[in-house]
């Protein structure tokens, strides 16, 4: 009788330890590269993380954001009650904004600058931290820098929370407050051990920049994915969900680069039982990828042969292969190669329009205009967005007479479209402010 209750006691010990380790949502709890992970949900713009986060119900967790950007902005209590309403979170969808859309009040308002404040509001969230590309982030210069842009880019933000922000030295990051609730900034070198499981946010622009503040683009990935999740294993960093996001619509992003988020999602989904077959993969990705950028000779046929032998379906890797065909000069090659990855996914259809965003988003707003010209007409679902932005890219130019006519015939459309009349506002003083300055200079 002994021996039975002491089986029984042993085995239900293992049961109980087992369900420990699960949450409600039906996910267990797993070690980052080390055991699989189920529940991995790669998508294209960051906004649609509010709604995996919203499905699956969590509440007081801790988010590790891996992101060169905050996506923390504020949102109205009006437009926060539509999203933490006790409504079927399916519905959320309504409100997400697409990179191409434009912002209309209670309709499409959540953007991927704000989708993380919802869950701090609501208790979704209790913990929050960022873990930025930079290098040093424990200096006075970085704080300063930090806060100037909080006082810039962030809306409805108290001066008392700006000022919190301060280093602990013990810790090695940066804490303080915003819209009263903690945050918490740090490197992956320093990202502490969590105690339970975390919620895994990972943003694939984290690998493209040197720092959150001044975003410069690297010529490698800050970190492969395999490196990247090693680091995360060494840590022992356990997560139940794990959203993934490409960032390329918004020009955060490279194309070359979209291989990245499906890399990650491959080892985390395998831990560490990744086949040789995958990790293969991952070599010709880093291949391919480093020599389109670096321009360094490769065996191209001996690339060619194995994705056409074991990666047919591969788009990321025809893509680079096309770079690499255009810098050589190979146009038709280049051509052919880009078709093959358009026909496996869609995106690559449009790497003209994203490299203009890329180009915008960097700031070289001449080359942005050439590619916003050149492709105008030809994609329709982003037709008004690509006009919007020839019209930015000539005022940021310098020639407003030109924005101010796009601009006008945009609101022709759209007469109640914010963003295009806070355009033309912009174009306007623009020109006033010119003419004040030439006046000045004429009178002198």
């Amino acid at each position: 009788m002994n021996t039975i209750l002491s089986k029984f006691f042993f085995f239900s010990c293992i049961f109980i330890l087992i369900l420990s380790c699960e949450y409600k949502n039906g996910n267990s709890c797993c070690k980052a590269g080390i055991d699989p992970i189920r529940n991995i949900v790669l998508m294209e713009n960051h906004n649609h993380a509010l709604l995996v986060f919203k499905k699956l119900h969590v509440k007081n967790r801790t988010l590790v954001h891996f992101d060169a950007h905050l996506d923390m902005n504020w949102i109205s209590k009006d437009e926060l009650s539509l999203i933490n309403s006790p409504i079927n979170p399916d519905s959320l969808e309504t409100f997400l904004k697409h990179p191409y859309q434009y912002y209309i009040p209670r309709k499409k308002f959540v953007h991927v600058g704000n989708w993380i404040y919802p869950l701090l509001m609501d208790g979704s969230v209790s913990q929050f931290y960022w873990v930025v590309p930079d290098k040093e982030i424990l200096t006075q210069h970085w704080i300063e820098m930090f806060k100037k842009g909080l006082m810039i880019y962030q809306k409805n933000i108290d001066k008392t929370d700006i000022n919190s922000f301060r280093i602990n030295k013990e810790l090695k990051r940066v804490q303080g407050y915003l819209y009263g609730k903690p945050v918490f900034i740090t490197t992956l070198e320093n990202l502490p051990q969590f105690t339970s499981p975390i919620l895994l946010d990972i943003d694939t622009d984290y690998f493209d920049f040197n720092s959150a503040l001044f975003l410069e683009r690297l010529m490698l990935p800050l970190f492969w994915p395999d490196e990247f999740v090693s680091i995360l294993a060494e840590k022992k960093l356990s997560a139940d969900v794990v959203t993934i996001c490409y960032s390329l619509q918004d020009g955060y992003n490279t194309l070359a680069l979209r291989f990245m988020g499906q890399d990650l999602k491959r080892i985390l989904r395998n831990g560490s039982n990744l086949t040789d077959k995958n990790k293969r993969l991952l070599k010709l990705h880093r291949v391919l990828y480093s020599a389109s950028i670096k321009k360094t000779p490769i065996n191209i046929q001996s690339s060619v042969d194995i994705l056409k032998t074991e990666f047919p379906t591969d788009a990321a890797s025809y893509y680079l292969l096309s770079r690499i065909f255009a810098a050589e000069g190979n146009r038709k090659a280049a051509l052919a190669y880009l078709k093959m990855a358009a026909h496996l996914d869609k995106e690559y259809k449009f790497a003209a329009l994203h490299k203009a965003n890329n180009f915008f988003y960097d700031k070289n707003y001449a080359e942005a205009l050439r590619l916003y010209e050149k492709i105008f007409g030809q994609n329709l679902l982003a037709n008004d967005f690509i006009f919007s932005r020839i019209a930015e890219c000539s005022r940021l130019s310098g020639d407003f007479k030109r924005a101010a006519k796009i601009y006008r015939r945009l609101i022709q459309s759209e007469p109640d479209n914010q963003e295009f009349n806070s355009g033309l506002k912009r174009v306007l003083f623009q020109m006033k402010m010119e003419t004040t300055k030439l006046n000045k200079k004429t009178n002198s």
